[in-house]
């Protein structure tokens, strides 16, 4: 009777340790499905900029442009990962370029309905730009009064220029740039800043309340929803199948709204 009982209770725990098993394996796929490499916190800055783009081309659609307040800090967050992590920063600032060049056209057709806007540019400006203020910052920026007079002399030509985000956007991709650097002194390298919980999660906060002079209009869930994609990210590259996917799609996708607000009347 006894060597049944035990045989029985035996069943039992082993029962409740697959049970146990199967539960901490669940966890765990749903805590790495909620991490995000940098490919998917791209494509869904993509998403909200198009979303954005749509209200104001073509029409407007409730929500849209709450949504597409997220691109703007995704965009500049993943400009300062790029920047740290391309092998050649170069070819990246060329890239760049590029895209600023090709897409002015597709930009000022959809935006202000002329083939040249001199008083507006585009996004990609705004973020060579910033790739050259980060890169001048590397090599000139010692000192506090070089970040500031560096800082203040590209947030004040990027608004001069009319590019897109002006004075604000530059800040907030330098703001980013310098919680990267922010840890010097410490033995986290400055590169997993954003990724390492023990140093990284603080300021990912700081970074996250930037978003704040670009969402200042808009409901709190914005920062909430753009403060929990910067926490979800682990840091990863993702599929990097599409690396140039971003170059084509900004001015393929800015003529087609062009033509179908057109369209739309």
């Amino acid at each position: 009777m006894d060597r049944k009982r035990r045989e029985e209770s035996a069943i039992k725990d082993r029962i409740k340790e697959k049970q146990n098993e199967k539960s901490e394996g669940m966890e765990r796929v749903v805590l790495t499905r909620l991490h995000l490499s940098a490919s998917a916190l791209k494509y869904l800055a993509l998403l909200a900029m198009t979303a954005d783009h749509i209200a104001v081309i073509c029409r407007p659609v409730p929500g849209f442009r709450t949504f597409g307040d997220l691109a703007f800090p995704l965009f500049a967050f993943l400009l300062v990962e790029g920047f740290f992590h391309t092998r050649d920063r170069r070819c990246y600032g060329r890239r760049l370029l590029l895209a600023a060049v090709v897409s002015e056209i597709p930009y000022d057709l959809a935006f202000s309905g002329r083939w040249m806007d001199a008083q507006h540019q585009n996004v990609c400006l705004t973020f060579f730009l910033a790739l050259v203020a980060m890169e001048l910052l590397e090599r000139y920026g010692n000192g506090i009064w070089e970040k500031l007079v560096l800082t203040a002399v590209f947030c004040t030509l990027t608004e001069a220029a009319g590019a897109d985000g002006g004075a604000w956007g530059m800040g907030m991709v330098l703001a980013f740039y310098f919680c990267v650097i922010g840890n010097s002194g410490t033995n986290v390298p400055k590169h997993i800043l954003f990724h390492e919980k023990t140093a990284g999660v603080f300021m990912k906060m700081i970074a996250a309340v930037l978003i704040g002079t670009f969402a200042w209009q808009e409901p709190l869930w914005v920062l909430a929803l753009t403060a929990v994609c910067f926490m979800l990210y682990d840091g990863s590259r993702g599929r990097s199948r599409f690396r140039s996917f971003f170059y084509v799609y900004y001015p393929a996708h800015l003529l087609t709204l062009y033509f179908v607000g057109k369209w739309l009347g």
